[in-house]
This record gives C-alpha cells, sequence and structure tokens, in this order.
C-alpha cells in the first residue's frame, strides 16, 4: 500500500489578505493588504469600569470582560508588555458577544475593559 506524499493545505479566498473592522460602532469587515496600517496596529485597553473587590486572589484584576473586536482583544492581550506575560500562549480565554453592562451586573468581580 502507498502512503500519500505532501501535505494538507486548508484554503480560501482572500486567504493571503488580513480581515479587520470596518468603521468603529459598525459591525462589518473588509479585506485589506497584510502591510496596511489598521492591519498591523494594537489597540489600547482601557479600564472602564471595576466591579468587586480588586485585592485577593481571585480579585477583579484576574477577570477581563473586553468589549470589542475579538481579534483586537486577543492581539492586544499578547502584544502590550503590561498585559503580554500575564496572556501570551495561556488559556482559556473565553470570547463573547455580550453587552457590558448585562455582564457586569451578573459577574461579581470582573474588571470590565474595551480596546480603543
Amino acid at each position: 500500500m502507498r502512503s500519500p506524499k505532501g501535505r494538507l493545505e486548508l484554503t480560501w479566498m482572500g486567504k493571503d489578505m488580513a480581515l479587520i473592522p470596518a468603521e468603529d460602532g459598525k459591525y462589518d469587515y473588509e479585506w485589506v493588504d497584510p502591510a496596511d496600517p489598521r492591519a498591523c496596529e494594537v489597540k489600547s485597553i482601557e479600564v472602564v469600569k471595576t466591579v468587586g473587590e480588586i485585592a485577593g486572589a481571585p480579585g477583579a484584576g484576574d477577570n477581563l470582560l473586553i468589549v470589542g473586536d475579538s481579534g483586537d482583544a486577543l492581539r492586544s492581550l499578547g502584544t502590550i508588555p503590561e498585559r503580554a506575560a500575564t496572556y501570551r500562549g495561556k488559556g482559556p480565554i473565553l470570547l463573547r458577544h455580550w453587552s457590558a453592562h448585562r455582564v457586569a451586573d451578573r459577574v461579581p468581580q470582573a474588571t470590565t475593559e474595551r480596546t480603543r
């Protein structure tokens, strides 16, 4: 019996392009060249609200609720020096599309942040 040679590769239209969110507040995406500055930028993470006690482990500082594009959030967590040491290559990261005020009301200890 012959064994297969070569390798399997997933392909799709636009694979050589970068997918970025369109305008702020608009739920839409666009394909751009990977060298486009918008595809390379790392968005900052701004603390908007803290719920619960910060001191102690686990405290509010251990739980993040990031409102924004999930790709921007993951890129920021892995690139921003203050966050990268904690989050790069670690899991689990749970991504959900929730309204920040609804989740913050139900989660006893969380830091609500958003990408800018």
